[in-house]
């Protein structure tokens, strides 16, 4: 069995709660959408809340903004997270790293499950785009892949 086959199977046996609480979405929307909560998941369990603050803290302003604006984007479909989650439309650096703060691992890892599958899809159907674009090749799960294989070289501090 190929590794992207593996891999699709995997990831559809272990997110079969992922898809049953949300609204119609296609299988390749829960692979996708699947695979990276889980990955993103890795991240936090790996002292992630501390990497991103220490990557808020870096950031000027502006690009602050930037990134804030997308990743509410993705959250603001949710209503109840903006108040469980202290995020609101408008929210600087340092009100944000105030809300960091209060976050631990699970919280995180809820507040990564809530994002929508077909979001996360739609995002990453963006980024197949691009790479299709720049010669990397828009085979979904190849693409899965090598952002798999930076992550775990992130994680093992290469």
């Amino acid at each position: 069995m190929r590794i992207p086959t593996l891999l699709a199977v995997c990831v559809f046996f272990l997110s079969a709660g992922t898809a049953v609480c949300q609204e119609a979405v296609s299988g390749t929307d829960t692979v996708i959408a699947v695979s990276f909560k889980t990955l993103a998941k890795a991240l936090v369990a790996q002292d992630g809340i501390q990497r991103l603050a220490s990557r808020i803290k870096a950031m000027d302003d502006a690009e602050f903004d930037a990134r804030y604006k997308e990743a509410y984007g993705m959250v603001s479909s949710v209503p109840a997270l903006q108040s469980s989650y202290g995020l609101k439309k408008e929210l600087s650096r340092k009100e944000m790293l105030a809300v960091l703060s209060t976050w631990d691992g699970r919280k995180v890892c809820a507040l990564i499950d809530s994002v929508p599958d077909a979001q996360i899809s739609a995002k990453f159907n963006e980024y197949l785009a691009y790479a299709q674009e720049h010669g990397s090749g828009s085979d979904p799960f190849k693409q899965i892949q090598i952002l798999w294989g930076r992550v775990v070289s992130e994680l093992r501090g290469k």
